[in-house]
């Protein structure tokens, strides 16, 4: 049997905000608003995506801290909350993963 599922309804449901406006991103509250189980919205999600569905929504939320750092002078602490990180400390090692420079050296360079 079959069953074709709608691919690119995935990645946004991935970042499905909550009422406070904060990500969810425990896997069974995505899977559900994929209508699917975990395993199989996680396995589907990085078929689809090419990453996981976690590391999808870091890699949104690095590139969100990344415009503000830019084209704000918000401080790194203000950016890592309004970014959906849960502190500075968390933004900035997974800026340095996935961009290879700190939010402070970016900064800078600008």
């Amino acid at each position: 049997m079959l069953v074709a599922y709608d691919l690119s309804t995935m990645a946004p449901s991935a970042t499905t905000s909550t009422s406070d406006g904060a990500e969810d991103l425990r896997m069974d509250a995505l899977a559900e608003v994929a209508g699917m189980s975990k395993y199989h919205f996680s396995r589907l999600f990085k078929d689809a995506v090419g990453v996981p569905p976690y590391r999808y929504v870091v890699q949104q939320r690095v590139e969100a801290a990344r415009g503000l750092l830019l084209r704000t002078d918000l401080s790194v602490t203000q950016i890592a909350l309004r970014a959906g990180f849960s502190s500075q400390s968390h933004l900035s090692t997974a800026f340095r993963e996935h961009a290879g420079a700190s939010p402070g050296e970016l900064r800078e360079m600008r």
